[in-house]
């Protein structure tokens, strides 16, 4: 078990549902920011991975 409160692929799927939204807009500026929330949920994949490993090493 691990103590995250979402694993990497958690986030993984968040990010990919927040591009699939991100394509229905015609706003440029709301599919920007939208582009840009499924990137920090990239983010949020790559250390909640890092953090799992290192549990995992422990």
């Amino acid at each position: 078990m691990t103590d995250c409160l979402y694993t990497a692929k958690d986030w993984r799927e968040r990010a990919a549902q927040v591009r699939v939204r991100a394509e229905q807009l015609t706003d440029p500026e709301a599919k920007r920011a939208a582009l840009e929330i499924a990137a920090g949920y990239d983010q949020l994949a790559a250390m909640a991975a890092k953090g799992a490993s290192r549990l995992a090493s422990a």
